[in-house]
């Protein structure tokens, strides 16, 4: 990877939801860790423990935690202090039961307001019926450990896919879904915030009047907090979404007149 140049692309995600609760996992992981910080110290260890397990810092380098508040914002400040990055991991939250969407379009707010470097979804097209007839997942066995019974598992309605299989009429393409179209309108939300931040910090370094920019970042964040609602919860985290596209014009207008010469 490094004579190709692909390290720096790389994150190792070692464990997905792991059982802390346990001493003997947590004792197994900064084992784990610890072998792979000692090939490469630079290797960055991914886990989406969902909450902060103190007995890991130092061992991991990424965290992926709920961004709705599991983690108080102070702790994740002094994570990122400590050198580690924060990512959100967001299992069940992007469902077919949240008319706003809010989730998908909201999480790159939120990785903005509160310094994550990324979100991670971890279906895309997982499917338990044709959802061209059903909408929602079958009952699945999981299994929780040696000695447990099996317990039946429903997933949240839509849960794993933002894409649906092609159609008849388009066999080589998937088709998107409107969750998929809201995340990628919140991804470009997340540049034109980083675009006016940018513009903020030079007019600013400059001795330069930047306050309609500073007033513009100031809406924007208070679109999103922590701790929030979660899941398919959409009209209680965003009561009224005119309020996104309202900021998006305040940021874009915002954009256009500090980057005038």
């Amino acid at each position: 990877m490094k004579a190709k140049g692909w390290e720096k692309k790389i994150t190792y995600y070692i464990s997905d939801e792991p059982y802390d609760a346990d001493p003997k996992i947590r004792a197994q992981m900064k084992a784990l860790c610890a072998m792979v910080h000692e090939v490469d110290p630079a290797i960055r260890i991914y886990c989406s423990t969902w909450h902060h397990q103190p007995e890991w810092d130092g061992s991991l380098d990424v965290w992926g935690i709920g961004h709705y508040g599991l983690v108080p914002v102070v702790k994740m400040e002094e994570l990122k202090k400590r050198g580690a990055t924060i990512w959100w991991t967001t299992d069940g939250m992007m469902c077919l039961d949240t008319p706003y969407c809010a989730i998908e379009r909201l999480l790159p707010h939120y990785a903005f307001k509160y310094g994550a470097e990324a979100y991670e979804f971890w279906g895309l097209d997982w499917l338990t019926y044709d959802p061209y007839e059903l909408g929602w997942h079958k009952f699945l066995p999981h299994d929780f450990g040696p000695g447990q019974d099996k317990v039946a598992v429903r997933y949240p309605n839509g849960d794993g896919y933002l894409v649906y299989p092609s159609r008849p009429s388009a066999p080589d393409r998937p088709v998107p879904s409107i969750r998929l179209e809201q995340a990628r309108e919140g991804l470009e939300d997340y540049e034109y915030l980083h675009l006016l931040r940018t513009l903020v910090e030079r007019r600013k370094a400059a001795g330069k009047d930047a306050r309609a920019g500073e007033q513009a970042l100031a809406e924007a964040a208070g679109l999103v907090a922590s701790p929030c609602e979660i899941g398919r919860y959409s009209t209680r985290i965003l009561p009224d979404p005119d309020r996104v596209f309202a900021i998006r014009e305040a940021v874009a207008r915002a954009i256009e007149e500090l980057g005038r010469p």
